[in-house]
């Protein structure tokens, strides 16, 4: 400890004027522990060194100036293991410096460092599917130990009871699989990204006198193919539009449209009657002319087929020709702004043989239809 500053002094004998300076020490129960010799005239700071084993409580330091007729109590304060900085009693500046002994353990153990298990390895057909599909992941390399995990938007979770090698996935999201071995390590597999492609629209026809016809071209994809069905047999070489039924007697029929961009399919299904009374392949003149007023010229026909009709409502109007089997061979839409229709309908490109026009107004609806022939 060192005394940093006092007021003590021998001030009546000069020159020996300087103090003579002890100490004592108490411990918490205020027994003296220590007594330091006298340092005879001597300047502050002064030191003293001690070697003084400290318990729990607070130790007393008292600073006296030995003096010819007695002594002077400079002042005393009171310190503990903890004790730091300056301790202050009037003039009395004393400051302790307390050792703590660096304390050594030294103990024992074992350390057992096991491998990390080879990474779950996955096997799926695609991560590209449809709406209603079922995406299957296999783990192939283990049976036990796993955990299927699923993200979505940045989000990760475990699938609730998705613990076998099997999986499978209906939901778009990024998937892996962790396998946990016995002694507690963990490898994760690759992460399969799933997207789920959304099924076209139904490609809902109806029937008008045998023709089965598209009623809304505008809900297909922009890119598709279609096929048509006849009690669940495809139909060669029908894959447009519209079919004409040619046979007898009621059938199941339908239509698969595919979205060429995502190749996601749908298919509508409807029983169609035929009827003997109409023929959307042929017919009189008499009759056609009465469905809407449609001429035809010249027929037969070569290169150009000329199509008038009479006064019409502005819009799309929209032109087939089918063959003799009800396959559309020539489409055509045509913005009409009102008042008489007046079209040329290409027919160079056409087979010599029996054909059929048929012509829908802006609303859907099939207002015409007329044969003509392709000249050889």
């Amino acid at each position: 400890m060192t005394i940093v500053d006092t007021d003590c002094n021998d001030f009546n004998i000069p020159p020996a004027d300087k103090p003579d300076l002890f100490i004592i020490i108490t411990n918490p129960g205020g027994a003296t522990i220590y007594t330091s010799p006298v340092a005879t005239n001597t300047d502050v700071p002064k030191t003293f060194f001690l070697n003084i084993p400290l318990g729990n409580g607070n130790y007393g330091i008292e600073v006296f100036d030995d003096e010819l007729i007695g002594t002077e109590q400079c002042g005393s304060v009171n310190f503990n293991q903890t004790t730091t900085g300056l301790l202050i009693d009037g003039q009395l500046e004393v400051s302790v410096n307390i050792i703590h002994p660096i304390t050594t353990l030294n103990t024992l153990d074992s350390v057992y460092v096991y491998p990390i298990p080879d990474a779950p390895l996955l096997s799926f057909e695609s991560e590209e599917w449809c709406e209603g599909d079922s995406a299957l992941l296999e783990v192939t390399n283990y049976t036990g130990g796993l955990q299927w995990y699923v993200a979505v938007f940045g989000e990760s979770q475990p699938i609730a009871g998705a613990i076998s090698s099997v999986l499978q996935a209906q939901t778009p999201g990024d998937y892996w699989a962790v396998y946990t071995s016995g002694d507690g390590c963990t490898a994760s597999s690759e992460v399969v990204s799933l997207s789920f492609y959304t099924l076209p629209a139904l490609p809902v026809f109806s029937n008008d006198e045998n023709l089965l016809f598209v009623t809304n071209p505008a809900n297909l994809p922009l890119s598709y193919s279609l096929q048509w069905y006849q009690a669940g047999t495809a139909i060669p070489g029908a894959t447009d539009l519209t079919y004409c039924i040619t046979g007898e007697g009621s059938s199941d029929f339908s239509l698969e449209v595919t979205d060429l961009v995502t190749g996601c399919t749908n298919e509508y299904n409807s029983q169609s009657t035929y009827d003997p009374q109409a023929d959307c392949i042929s017919g009189s003149s008499e009759e056609f002319a009465a469905q809407g007023a449609l001429n035809l010229y010249p027929n037969p026909v070569f290169n150009e087929l000329t199509v008038e009709m009479g006064d019409m409502d502005s819009g799309i109007v929209e032109l087939a020709v089918l063959n003799g089997l009800g396959q559309t061979q020539l489409q055509f839409r045509v913005e009409h702004p009102g008042g008489e229709f007046v079209y040329q309908v290409p027919a160079h490109s056409l087979l010599p043989g029996w054909y059929v026009l048929l012509v829908k107004s802006s609303d859907g609806t099939w207002i015409a239809r007329a044969p003509f022939v392709r000249a050889d």
